[in-house]
């Protein structure tokens, strides 16, 4: 008799502890799923927020290439051509294709940059942060823009 209690009384505990436990860890995984749905709440936020301005940095740093580097851009991301192609185009090799490609995209960036911290008041840790949420974003404003900058149309 007291070993059928004792067991009893065992197993009551033990199933007791364990429908806490999945109830804890039930919580902790509706906890963890509403602070990953309000992440992605405020994410959105911030990106709504700051499209304009990443947009109107990226365009005001477009308007200080040269007309040379846009039409690089243009004849890579509009046009799709590769390096190999706008090699032969140029008469030049293609690493020099490429490094002039790299170039125009650092100052876009660099200025893209400077704009957006100068405009916001930003650190670059911070501007940075903003333009990766904008990232999306961005490809879209340069295919625009290379038809609407002045220079940056076809010709």
């Amino acid at each position: 008799g007291s070993l059928q209690g004792w067991l009893r009384v065992t197993l009551t505990r033990a199933g007791l502890r364990l429908l806490r436990s999945r109830g804890r860890r039930r919580r902790r995984e509706e906890r963890d799923i509403a602070a990953d749905v309000a992440e992605d709440v405020e994410l959105g936020r911030l990106r709504e927020r700051y499209a304009a301005a990443v947009g109107d940095a990226l365009e005001r740093a477009f308007a200080r290439l040269e007309p040379d580097q846009r039409t690089l851009l243009r004849l890579r991301v509009v046009d799709g051509l590769s390096e190999r192609e706008m090699a032969d185009l140029y008469g030049v090799e293609r690493a020099t294709v490429s490094l002039w490609i790299a170039r125009v995209r650092e100052r876009l960036l660099a200025d893209t940059r400077a704009v957006l911290m100068e405009a916001h008041a930003m650190r670059r840790s911070e501007c940075d942060s903003v333009m990766r949420l904008a990232r999306s974003d961005v490809d879209v404003s340069v295919r625009r823009l290379l038809g609407d900058v002045p220079g940056g149309g076809r010709e």
